[in-house]
């Protein structure tokens, strides 16, 4: 429950550095595999993010977990090519896949606003 994977990272307004990845971290024993989309943040303009102890502020962007063990089988669980980072003015849209059902996967995306003192996703 401790793996995260599928990365992908953005340079966000005022250099702030976006990470998003998939973990287990709301998984229990239930003969499911709950697995969330999160964000990450470092402020490379003030902090070394070589060190991981700089990273921080992280958001939740999946609203529910959903349950890997439905991902379509492609020669192992599989939830797709299309995650990936953009900015666009002064938000990051990240671009996610979930399971929807047995072997079905769809695309989601959330709107990560950079306010002042904190990220917030729509």
């Amino acid at each position: 429950r401790q793996q995260a994977f599928i990365p992908a990272i953005e340079v966000g307004p005022h250099g702030v550095l976006v990470v998003t990845y998939y973990d287990f971290r709301n998984d229990v024993d239930d003969g499911k595999e709950s697995t969330d989309y999160w964000a990450v943040f470092c402020e490379s303009r003030e902090r070394d993010c070589t060190n991981p102890a700089n990273w921080g502020r992280e958001l939740r962007l999946t609203r529910a977990s959903f349950d890997f063990l439905q991902a379509p089988e492609a020669g192992g669980l599989f939830l797709g090519d299309y995650m990936g980072l953009k900015r666009a003015d002064e938000s990051v849209y990240p671009i996610f896949a979930t399971t929807t059902g047995p072997q079905r996967t769809d695309i989601f995306t959330r709107q990560i606003r950079f306010d002042r003192d904190r990220m917030a996703a729509d």
